[in-house]
């Protein structure tokens, strides 16, 4: 039985021991191009050679074998070349070089070289044999394809330089360049063309003359038309010093993206709003999009039971990805319900054409209340020392929201005692609502004000929560004259009421007692005296 167990041990430990060798080299296999060590070593310029550098490196935790790297060819840029680089290690990088050629017409801007990676990956997977776990080796051919940005700089003849690089599709813009002459010219005139844009305004702008090194503003209104790197044609006609007439053909590269505006409600936070409060609601606005919305402003469309402190607020633009949280103040009236409100907004923005947009969403405003309860005599018999009576206690809630479960309990103390049944069950008290429960008390000591202690308990209405709270509520105890005037004087009218009657019957009786002794006195006398 030992040496089963001791075999069992043995396997656990190498099967852990395997797992945690296996964990550090677990990542498959990696090639990626190093983007930071990539790039050309001058800046090429339209019929210039130069040299591309590539660095690929492999993050995965396995070997790649076999590699090969090939860049096919390239319309403007001729860099095509085939590499056949073989194993690359775990972490180990590899600097690819190769000549690059621009052709003399290539435009001038951003370009993008393809570079095809192909290599034999490895990888560990998982396989569970009879719930064991085991790892297999794996191989399998991977091609990936990377961009290789390469950016062709202008002609030294004029430097052209534009203002902004990026626009978004179908969104009107103006298109702006620095243009710098490298020797003297005049009666300088540009004519932009393009396939990929339309232009809305001139095409033509006439410069006049420019000094070398002396710098002029161009600006072209268009709208373009394509996702992706639109090449853009300038065509500059002068004369130069000596009077001759020249043309030169620029070609400029612009990113076009899409002019999508995604502006979305991320989050709305608020303090405690309460009835008859006010408060700030800060709404949390994201551009899901890539292009900016301009000039933007928020909008509460408030009803009753709110009133807006800041219906309406200015917040200015909001980048492509970017967030911003706008504070809005309102005040709660002191009628409104404890619940969730639904709230409308309205955000208005401009595109990049000018054009007006409005977006309406709904966010949800909780309005939160507090019960308010507090317990008072009411109603009480006249009590004197050792003597027993009612009290009629009233329960009120002042608050803004209504409880649920009430019970209330008068508790036996100094100087008197509450009899049988010394607790009432109330149920739902709203806001601005009282119930009343009665109690039978026993005064058992002097006059003065004897203090009752009532203790009641209950639920917010939406909670589970149980609350306790205790009240000393306080009972006039009369002293024996006090008690006798109040209850006999009471009893003096009472008496005086009940007698009358009687009074009435004795009267009566005493007149027919009368009428009797005078028929018999009468009738006595006819025949005693008259005999005679």
């Amino acid at each position: 039985m030992k040496k089963y167990i001791l075999i069992g041990l043995v396997l656990v430990l190498m099967l852990n021991t395997c797992g945690q060798s296996l964990s550090s080299v677990s990542s498959p296999t990696s090639v990626i191009v190093d983007y930071t060590l990539t790039g050309v070593d001058k800046q090429l310029k339209p019929g210039d050679m130069g040299v591309l550098v590539i660095v690929i490196k492999n993050t995965g935790g396995l070997p790649a074998e076999e590699i090969e790297a090939y860049i096919p060819a390239t319309k403007g840029l001729a860099a095509g070349e085939r590499w056949t680089v073989g194993a690359l290690s775990s972490g180990a990088s590899l600097v690819l070089t190769t000549n690059i050629k621009a052709d003399p017409d290539v435009y001038v801007g951003s370009h993008v070289i393809p570079l095809e990676i192909s290599y034999k990956s490895h990888s560990y997977k998982t396989v569970y044999y009879s719930g064991v776990p085991s790892y297999e080796y794996q191989t399998e051919d991977l091609k990936t394809t990377w961009r290789i940005p390469v950016r062709v700089w202008g002609d030294a003849n004029f430097l052209l330089t534009p203002g902004k690089t990026t626009f978004y599709d179908g969104i009107h813009d103006n298109l702006t360049l620095s243009m710098t002459p490298e020797k003297d010219a005049r009666d300088i005139s540009v004519t932009m063309s393009s396939n990929c844009t339309d232009i809305m305004g001139l095409s033509k702008v006439d410069v006049g003359d420019l000094d070398k090194g002396q710098s002029a503003g161009l600006s072209y209104a268009i709208k373009p038309k394509d996702v992706g790197i639109c090449s853009v044609s300038l065509l500059l006609e002068y004369y130069d010093a000596s009077g001759n007439s020249l043309s030169e053909t620029k070609s400029i590269g612009v990113d076009v993206l899409r002019s999508d505006i995604d502006l979305k409600i991320e989050s709305v936070i608020a303090a405690t709003l309460s009835p008859g409060a006010s408060g700030n609601v800060t709404i949390y606005v994201k551009n899901a999009g890539k292009a900016k919305a301009a000039d933007a402003s928020i909008m509460l469309n408030l009803s009753d039971p709110f009133i807006a402190e800041t219906p309406e607020k200015y917040v200015g633009d909001i980048g492509g990805g970017g967030s911003i949280g706008v504070p809005m103040g309102i005040i709660i009236n002191s009628n409104a319900q404890v619940k969730a409100y639904c709230i409308p907004v309205k955000i208005e923005y401009f595109d990049a054409s000018g054009a007006k947009h409005t977006l309406e969403k709904i966010i949800g405003i909780e309005v939160d209340g507090k019960p308010r309860i507090k317990a008072v005599v009411s109603e009480s018999d006249p009590f004197t020392t050792g003597t027993k009576g009612k009290v009629t206690v009233e329960v009120i809630n002042n608050g803004f929201a209504d409880v649920k479960f009430l019970e209330i309990k008068m508790l036996s103390g100094d100087g008197y005692n509450v009899l049988p049944a010394g607790e009432a069950y109330i149920g739902d008290l709203d806001s601005d609502d009282s119930e009343t429960a009665d109690f039978e008390v026993e005064a058992g000591r002097g006059e003065g004000t004897l203090p009752l202690n009532v203790e009641i308990t209950y639920n917010e209405k939406n909670s589970d929560v149980k609350h306790t709270e205790n009240f000393t509520l306080y009972l006039n105890v009369l002293s024996e004259q006090e008690y006798a005037e109040k209850v006999g004087g009471n009893g003096r009218l009472l008496s005086k009421i009940l007698m009358l009657p009687l009074l009435i019957i004795t009267i009566v009786m005493l007149w027919f007692v009368y009428r009797l002794v005078g028929v018999i006195i009468s009738y006595l006398d006819r025949k005693l005296f008259r005999k005679k």
